[in-house]
């Protein structure tokens, strides 16, 4: 059976486990709960063009009633004119009910990053993933005039007002990506490595040594063996854009840098 053989009054059940009803002019398929779809959608084959996870649009079973329009209650479920596999089964309307949670839980995140992404365009912000700040591997939303300030850890600029100036910041791509980078203080890290662990190493390292068994070693933050780069200070990750621009993390960034920093 191909799509030009469907005829008004059909009923089709799709791979979702939804009944519709087909129309013919317009050229639509009316569902029994909500909507509807445009033949235009399907393939001559009745193969839905945009099928996803929540929602399998493919027409599975067509039911006629040939003197007559068939109702959605009237369907006999064993005598399609028309199944596309013998053994398919519709789903049970428990298996429907818990594609829709999924699919309205699904909606419900998107909507909630469609509007932090839009808070943060308001409060020009980004969203970065940071090391040494509440710990490690920490999201967080950063103005992108206030960088400086977080880096030093300074979360109030008021208090220090011209600390931002004391700050080299040093922007690093990460390997094998074309958009992520690690942003740090050079100025800090130098400081801590040859100043602020040193003295911390004089001072506490014999009492450190009998206590743990093993010598003191200074915070590691990031490490990226492919750049010989080592980092123990507060660090960031974040995208950049072709005009050298700070842009927010996306879904999926995380992977591909994670394994730099270290827990």
């Amino acid at each position: 059976m191909q799509k030009k053989d469907l005829m008004t009054g059909d009923i089709i059940v799709n791979k979702s486990g939804y009944l519709g009803i087909v129309i013919k002019d317009p050229d639509r398929i009316i569902y029994q709960t909500a909507g509807f779809d445009d033949l235009d959608d399907f393939s001559e084959d009745m193969r839905y063009i945009d099928n996803d996870e929540f929602f399998e649009g493919d027409i599975m079973q067509v039911f006629r009633n040939v003197g007559g329009y068939l109702s959605f209650t009237d369907i006999d479920e064993d005598f399609p004119i028309y199944q596309r596999n013998p053994k398919w089964r519709r789903p049970t309307e428990k298996e429907i009910k818990a594609r829709e949670r999924k699919l309205k839980r699904q909606r419900e995140r998107q909507e909630a990053i469609q509007k932090a992404i839009e808070k943060r365009n308001a409060e020009d912000t980004i969203y970065v993933v940071a090391q040494q700040f509440y710990g490690n591997r920490t999201g967080y939303d950063v103005k992108r005039d206030e960088i400086n300030f977080f880096l030093q850890g300074i979360l109030n600029p008021k208090l220090f007002p011209n600390a931002d100036k004391e700050v080299d910041r040093q922007v690093v791509k990460i390997p094998n990506t074309d958009n992520l980078v690690l942003v740090y203080d050079q100025k800090q890290e130098d400081r801590y490595v040859h100043e602020t662990f040193p003295k911390y190493l004089k001072e506490l390292g014999e009492t450190y040594k009998k206590e743990c068994g093993k010598e003191m070693q200074p915070f590691i933050s990031c490490v990226i063996p492919e750049l010989n780069l080592t980092l123990h200070t507060r660090c960031f990750v974040c995208r950049i854009d072709e005009n050298g621009d700070f842009q927010s993390l996306e879904n999926g960034d995380g992977e591909k840098f994670i394994d730099y920093l270290p827990m």
